[in-house]
């Protein structure tokens, strides 16, 4: 089983897979916690250029975004082959915070690129989704008074504006309406008590059935 967790900046996804997380701990059901961009060794090098947005490359990401765009890419291609899919074939549940559908919300709202040409990309480069999408939704000024400035200073997606922020929820919500047997849509304005509520319950439902093991806890 593979899920992800997808949201803007400050909905909270990193705290709910730690519940996750924890949850499969005290079940002794196999697991692999990972992240994009990111997850191998690789991954983590490349998300560290997409992330800062090559502030010692002359802003390379503005002026050309599907450079940008390929490398978010060639990240994902490589966490995929040696990481997510050897995971899967063992019988381990993959919890990954982000995959293919920040991609698309991002690199169209924020870089400008056409989303069926991202969408089309993902097909040819990795051409599977993850089985369950947790999508933490709230208003951007909610999400964005959450971020701080240390963290906006590293990542140039969170530094954005609101109306760009509001821009990329409502494209996930999009997202989420054309696809709702994969998607769950949770309301991420409230505690984190009142989001590990809410996602519990379908989380609880994906694991039934799963057998209890070793599990690993990566990055």
């Amino acid at each position: 089983m593979f899920i992800a967790l997808e949201g803007i900046g400050g909905s909270g996804k990193g705290t709910l897979k730690i519940k996750m997380a924890d949850l499969m701990v005290e079940r002794n059901i196999p697991f692999v916690s990972t992240r994009e961009p990111g997850g191998t060794s690789i991954a983590e090098q490349l998300r560290e250029l997409v992330r800062s947005g090559f502030k010692d490359a002359g802003d390379v990401l503005f002026a050309n975004p599907m450079a940008t765009t390929l490398l978010f890419n060639a990240a994902r291609s490589e966490h995929w082959v040696d990481l997510i899919q050897p995971s899967l074939k063992e019988g381990k549940v993959v919890l990954c915070d982000r995959f293919c559908d920040s991609t698309f919300t991002y690199q169209s709202v924020f870089m400008g690129v056409d989303i069926k040409k991202l969408k089309q990309l993902h097909d040819m480069v990795i051409g599977a989704k993850p089985s369950m999408t947790f999508l933490l939704d709230c208003p951007a000024e909610i999400a964005m008074s959450r971020v701080t400035d240390f963290e906006k200073s590293r990542d140039q997606f969170d530094r954005a504006g609101l109306d760009m922020q509001e821009q990329m929820r409502q494209l996930y919500l999009k997202l989420a309406a054309e696809d709702p047997g994969r998607y769950r849509v949770i309301d991420a304005s409230g505690t984190p008590e009142s989001v590990w509520e809410q996602a519990e319950a379908y989380f609880l439902t994906e694991l039934q059935g799963i057998k209890s093991n070793e599990y690993i806890y990566s990055s």
